[in-house]
C-alpha cells in the first residue's frame, strides 16, 4: 500500500533550513557540482521524424537527413546510421546552403513528413513518405506476411519529393551510405 511521503524522505539536501518566519536553525548544505554540460552533436531523440511502411522504418533528422534505415527488413544491416555515428552514413534533401528549416510536421492523419525551407531566394517544401502499394499477387500468399495479406504491400521506398512555393531554389542532396 502506499503511504503518502514525509520530510523526511526528502533527505537533508532539501529539508527547509529555516522555519516560516526566518528564524531557526540553518542547516549548511555542502556545495553541490554540477556536472559540465557537454554539447552532443546528436539531437536529443524526441526530434527525429519517424517514418515507416509497416515493414521498413526510418529516422530523419530535425536537420532533414535520413540518419537511420534499415533495408530490407528491420533487422537488416543499415543503410543510414549516423544516429549512431556521424560517419556511419545519412541522406539529406533540401535547399543548397541551407541547414535549418524553417518548419516541420507530420501531415494531419498520415505518415507523411513535411519540412519547409526558407532561403534568400525562396521557400522549398520537402515531403517524405515510405510508400505502400497495392497487393500485386492473386494467386500467391506474401513471403514476409504471416497472417493473410491485406489490400496493400509495403513498397520498402522512402519518397522525396521537393517543391518550391516561392522564388526560385536550387535543391541539393548529398548521401553516404555505411555499406
Amino acid at each position: 500500500m502506499a503511504r503518502k511521503a514525509s520530510e523526511s524522505d526528502l533527505g537533508q539536501s532539501i529539508a527547509p533550513s529555516v522555519n516560516g518566519d526566518g528564524k531557526g536553525p540553518r542547516v549548511e548544505l555542502e556545495p553541490q557540482v554540477s556536472a559540465a554540460r557537454v554539447s552532443s552533436p546528436f539531437p536529443p531523440i524526441a526530434e527525429y521524424a519517424f517514418l515507416s511502411d509497416c515493414e521498413v522504418n526510418c529516422l530523419i533528422a530535425p536537420s532533414g537527413r535520413v540518419e537511420w534505415m534499415c533495408l530490407p527488413r528491420p533487422d537488416s544491416p543499415s543503410v543510414f546510421a549516423a544516429i549512431l555515428d556521424r560517419a556511419a552514413g545519412s541522406f539529406r534533401f533540401g535547399p543548397s546552403g541551407a541547414q535549418v528549416p524553417a518548419g516541420r510536421r507530420y501531415l494531419p492523419g498520415t505518415l507523411v513528413l513535411e519540412t519547409t525551407w526558407r532561403t534568400r531566394t525562396g521557400w522549398l517544401i520537402v515531403r517524405d513518405a515510405m510508400c505502400i502499394g497495392p497487393w500485386y499477387h492473386s494467386q500467391r500468399r506474401s513471403g514476409t506476411y504471416r497472417r493473410p495479406p491485406s489490400d496493400n504491400e509495403a513498397e520498402h521506398i522512402l519518397l522525396r519529393t521537393a517543391r518550391c512555393v516561392v522564388g526560385s531554389v536550387e535543391p541539393g542532396g548529398l548521401s553516404r551510405t555505411t555499406a
